[in-house]
């Protein structure tokens, strides 16, 4: 085995089994309950190693691994990013665990983004397809993400708000609530426009409450 897996694997599995303090596994998160207290902070944002406290230099590159050890060290890394509550939100589904190992080291130094009561999400995808790791597979900037133009803009005039200032729809911040209601997820054209003059409404400084608000049957088929 390479010399410098065996301690890297020992680091990762001391994370897994003792989190950092600042990991909010343990923390009483009801999945169904988008509104949850926690009871540690935590910064904005981080980096891998930041927060694991594990260093770039420790890390050997796939092309020193057999198949055998980059399959050990993806699981591993999988199994800690479980632990830790961090997600990779633009992972493409069925992504190669060989590829898998590089783009976790090319992004060790990468920034983290903190999602309250969620955790920490890493997106690697840089928006241009000629430099994005995911190529065409990436369901943000491959062949087959959707075209800003193909996105439905409300109306000729577009939106306003009290004092005339015109709203681009896509920057319209998106509570926690609404990614559990049919209204935001379906494809209706009125039930769009309500839910985003809805969400336009809503200023951030108190609990949103949307009284349209009707939470997506997950067990339909």
């Amino acid at each position: 085995m390479n010399p410098s897996l065996p301690p890297l694997l020992a680091e990762i599995n001391a994370l897994i089994s003792r989190p950092p303090a600042s990991s909010i596994s343990g923390l009483d998160v009801d999945p169904e309950d988008r509104y949850c207290t926690e009871e540690v902070k935590f910064p904005y944002s981080t980096t891998l190693e930041e927060y694991t406290g594990i260093s770039f230099d420790t890390i050997p590159p796939v092309l020193v691994l057999n198949e055998e050890e980059w399959q050990l060290l993806a699981d591993a890394f999988k199994q800690l990013f479980n632990a830790l509550n961090i997600s990779i939100s633009d992972l493409p589904d069925d992504y190669p665990e060989e590829e898998f190992v590089e783009l976790i080291r090319d992004h060790w130094d990468a920034e983290m983004i903190y999602y309250k009561c969620v955790g920490y999400d890493l997106s690697c995808c840089t928006g241009n397809n000629k430099t994005c790791p995911y190529g065409k597979e990436c369901l943000y900037c491959g062949p087959e993400a959707i075209h800003p133009d193909e996105i439905f803009k409300p109306g000729y005039g577009g939106l306003f708000r009290d004092d005339g200032t015109q709203v681009d729809p896509l920057t319209v911040h998106i509570p926690e609530l609404c990614l559990d209601c049919v209204s935001f997820l379906d494809e209706d054209r009125e039930r769009n426009i309500l839910c985003t003059l809805s969400r336009m409404s809503y200023d951030g400084t108190e609990e949103f409450i949307c009284h349209a608000f009707q939470r997506e049957n997950k067990n339909e088929e």
